[in-house]
């Protein structure tokens, strides 16, 4: 006779989910997810499980938090027969049915049901002719303690982690439920059914024992490691995120971001949830072609290699992960830019990494396309030096022109008796070299370069500038410095991110990433007060001729006034559409207890260009402040330029002081400031004397062809350096003083 034997199993994966997060919830895809990685394996994502169908079986990985250790059991089919005669067992092949994976092995069919939190296997037999008994063994292969009871139920496993098999049932079509016989064998289990049971069913019999999860962690911590941020103006902001399944194995996962009006962070793809541990992703997005394209290194310890996924917006195209970096040596640092002009019909991405083979770096490029590598990979440092950390923007050049791309890079290079410096070398689409390699400073300790493209400003020679960020520095005494950047050389002076943005002068700072928005770069990073939590700031400017100009000084990134700490971060922009504004997003992690992803749009008054560098750090007023001061404007001696003071005390005289000459002279005149102002002589805008708001700001219209001096009004022109001050009223314990804002300079240009 012929009995198709169906066996029915639900793997049920249910546990307390993770805590919520305070801005984006990133802990579960919102439905079913299902990959195929181009090796003959299926994979499906749950709620808290992953689960894979290969030639050999169905291996159960349970979710139960990301410093857990990994566990898993792998089910195969060891053995089918009918009155102690094993039936034949094809090699089987592997397919997915909607939301089924299916191992097919000819007369035998195990079909896997998948929902978010369980997976229910079917085991069709066909038994032509067959009577008698029915046996099923199912060897399981567990890094989980094996089962000490001789029957059902079992568990593999103990308190912190287990998996559950259940009491087998019968259920012969008719309504009834019979239990069946379920052993312990020296290889997994086995199930029994009787003949009577055999033969009363008919053509179908569904034999139900039921595999679940046994004790997990309520409170999952450590979900969420590093996170990655990429715009498509046409379509919205994508964040990918490594999530942390278990202590050894991390998943990459692709989300869009709430828009500007509001939201929630939506799924949109699995760039990989294998157990290959990919980490440190980074992603770019191709506005041509709307797809998007992620980095990340897969492996562990000397087996991690650079490995790229392509998907669409949409994620409903994914690519095959393909290799990035040499087969044969160790990868890291990975990162990535896209064309964004050019009149190609194939756009190209160019992805860059660190190799380490033995005790030396080495840093490379490599052009790639939607599904590969089309290019070799080239060197980009000395190979006398060691070379690490290496950043790349997205390609300059506009839309539909003939401009050829360049993707600007910057790393640390490192000399054999260590010494530390940042380069940067200008690539085409073909990662060949535009621009030779250059030092672009000396620095100590650096963990983290940023480099930013171009945008639609332009310096007085006509060349596009770029910045290049870093922090350098001493155990708890880093910087973040900046260098407005053109043609292979620093333009002007490098600024000290830290020492002019930063008016409470914390002790460290770390980890910066900078952004170019349409006229202005987003530069953000991390701070914290002695071994104190780490907090994330955002500051934002421009390039002027003579170096990199703050047009915001910092800002936290949170909502409330409670700190929190943060891992990393990754900005972008998008342009709004408007000239008065500019809009960046930035994500971070915050490491407080159970880690939590947060994030948002940066948003702010354009009002202008940066027309001047900052210098010279004032001193704290009776506010508890430091006084600020920024110039916009063009620069140029026949426009007005707005100079804007913040940080003053409320209701204060003020006014304006002017010098061709820097210089810093502490508590000037015994009041209570630092004079940044030098030379023969200086002047003062004390006609126009101003009151400080009930914020504490002022405002100044500067007309360079009216400047005042001691013995009247001149007027700039062009290459001369003007340093300008905000001179205000103080109170300080000893009675009446004065105070000083920090300087800035403007170097007037056409």
């Amino acid at each position: 006779m012929s009995l198709p034997l169906l066996l029915t199993s639900a793997l049920a994966l249910s546990q307390a989910g993770p805590g919520a997060h305070e801005a984006l919830d990133a802990s579960l895809p919102d439905r079913i997810v299902f990959d195929a990685p181009g090796d003959g394996t299926h994979w499906v994502l749950g709620h808290s499980y992953k689960a894979c169908v290969d030639g050999e079986g169905l291996t159960f990985h349970p979710f139960l938090g990301g410093d857990a250790p990994a566990s898993h059991a792998t089910f195969a089919l060891s053995g089918v027969s009918v009155d102690a005669e094993p039936l034949a067992l094809a090699p089987p092949t592997v397919r997915r049915e909607g939301a089924s994976l299916i191992l097919d092995r000819g007369p035998i069919v195990e079909r896997y049901d998948c929902s978010l939190d369980s997976v229910e296997q079917l085991l069709e037999v066909d038994v032509q002719g067959a009577t008698g008994s029915l046996r099923i063994d199912v060897a399981v292969r567990s890094n989980l303690a094996r089962p000490s009871r001789a029957r059902a139920p079992f568990r593999f496993g103990g308190s912190a982690a287990a998996i559950d098999i259940g009491e087998a049932f019968a259920l012969p079509g008719d309504g009834s439920k019979i239990p069946v016989e379920s052993i312990r064998t020296p290889t997994g289990y086995a199930i029994l059914v009787p003949d009577e049971v055999v033969e009363a069913a008919g053509d179908t019999l569904v034999i139900d024992p039921v595999i679940s999860s046994g004790s997990l962690f309520s409170n999952p911590p450590r979900p969420f490691a590093v996170a990655d941020v990429a715009i498509l103006e046409t379509t919205g902001t994508y964040l990918v995120i490594e999530r942390a399944f278990s202590a050894t194995d991390s998943d990459v996962i692709l989300y869009r971001a709430p828009t500007l009006s509001g939201g929630t962070l939506t799924f949109v793809a699995a760039i990989d949830f294998t157990t290959e541990n990919w980490q440190e992703p980074a992603i770019a997005a191709m506005v041509s072609t709307g797809d998007l394209m992620v980095v990340a290194t897969r492996g562990s310890g000397s087996g991690r290699r650079v490995y790229a996924r392509r998907s669409s917006s949409d994620g409903q195209s994914v690519g095959q992960p393909f290799l990035v970096s040499s087969p044969n040596v160790e990868a890291f640092d990975p990162d990535i830019g896209a064309e964004t002009g050019g009149p190609f019909s194939l756009r190209r991405f160019v992805a860059v990494w660190s190799n380490r083979f033995s005790s030396l770096r080495g840093v490379y490029a490599r052009p790639i396309g939607p599904n590969g590598p089309v290019g070799n990979a080239l060197q980009l440092n000395d190979i006398q030096t060691r070379a690490s950390i290496p950043a790349i923007s997205a390609g300059s050049g506009e839309t539909g022109t003939f401009d050829p791309q360049t993707f600007r890079v910057a790393f640390k290079q490192t000399t054999g008796i260590g010494l530390e410096s940042i380069w940067s070398v200008d690539l085409d689409r073909n990662a060949s070299v535009k621009t030779p390699r250059w030092r672009v400073a000396n620095v100590l300790d650096t963990e983290q370069v940023s480099v930013s493209s171009t945008n639609e400003l332009r310096l007085p020679d006509g060349s596009a500038p770029f910045v290049i960020a870093w922090d350098s520095g001493p155990f708890i005494l880093g910087d973040i410095f900046a260098a407005t950047c053109a043609n292979g050389s620093v333009r002007g002076d490098i600024s000290n991110v830290s020492a002019m943005a930063d008016e409470r002068r914390s002790l460290e700072q770390r980890r910066p990433r900078v952004a170019a928005t349409r006229e202005q770069w987003f530069l953000t990073y991390q701070e914290r007060e002695l071994l104190g939590e780490w907090r994330t700031y955002m500051c934002s400017g421009g390039p002027a001729p003579e170096g990199f100009g703050l047009a915001e000084r910092n800002q936290i990134l949170l909502d409330g006034g409670t700190p929190q700490t943060s891992a990393t971060l990754a900005t972008y922009y998008e342009s709004s559409g408007s000239v008065l504004d500019t809009i960046g997003y930035a994500v971070w992690i915050n490491e407080s207890g159970a880690t939590q992803l947060e994030g948002g749009y940066l948003r702010q008054e354009f009002g202008g260009n940066v027309a001047g560098v900052q210098y010279c750090a004032a001193a704290t007023n009776s506010a508890g402040r430091r006084a600020w001061i920024k110039a916009l404007g063009n620069g140029r001696p026949t426009s007005i330029q707005r100079l804007k003071c913040s940080g003053a005390p409320v209701g204060r005289p003020c006014f304006i002081l002017t010098a061709r000459e820097s210089g810093f002279v502490p508590n000037v005149g015994g009041a209570a400031g630092n004079l940044c102002l030098g030379g023969l002589g200086f002047g003062r805008f004390s006609n126009q004397i101003g009151i400080t708001s009930t914020a504490g700001t002022y405002s100044f219209d500067l007309d360079p062809q009216s400047i005042a001096q001691a013995s009247g009004t001149v007027a700039a022109i062009v290459g001369e350096t003007w340093h300008f001050q905000q001179w205000f009223r103080d109170t300080s314990p000893g009675g009446a003083t004065s105070n000083l804002s920090n300087g800035v300079a403007i170097e007037f240009r056409n």
